[in-house]
């Protein structure tokens, strides 16, 4: 199941950095994992989107990396809606690298499908020095 999904959806899967310089040496931020849903167009959850959980402050920069771009450099995105009551964000890339997205299956799936998630739930950013972000993402399958 998982080789199906990563062949079918990795292409439009991301990893989604957001943050907020607070200081000259401390950041606020979170990581969390999204799908295109049209060229340049990313869903993701909407609290990735806050500062330290308030959805009264918003973090001020986004970088994104699809799946299969893991190692390059990440792609700058801004946030262009948010719906805190349903905890959907939508980001845009100016100038997208790829123009894969998902589309939805145009039938009713039968009852017990096997349905899962993919994306980097266990994401995390590694500061090797002084003003030195890496980020671990390693794409996971959720049944």
């Amino acid at each position: 199941m998982f080789n199906d999904a990563c062949q079918k959806n990795r292409d439009a899967i991301y990893g989604i950095r957001s943050y907020t310089q607070i200081s000259k040496t401390q950041q606020a931020g979170g990581l969390g994992s999204g799908f295109a849903i049209a060229p340049g167009i990313i869903a993701t959850v909407g609290h990735l989107a806050h500062i330290d959980n308030d959805p009264s402050r918003i973090h001020t920069n986004f970088e994104v990396i699809r799946s299969p771009d893991i190692g390059q450099q990440m792609e700058v995105a801004r946030l262009i809606a948010i719906d805190p009551n349903h905890d959907i964000a939508l980001l845009k890339i100016d100038n997208p690298r790829s123009n894969q997205f998902l589309t939805l299956e145009n039938k009713r799936m039968p009852t017990g499908t096997s349905c899962g998630s993919l994306g980097f739930p266990l994401g995390e950013l590694i500061q090797p020095g002084p003003n030195q972000i890496q980020i671990n993402l390693v794409e996971r399958l959720i049944v």
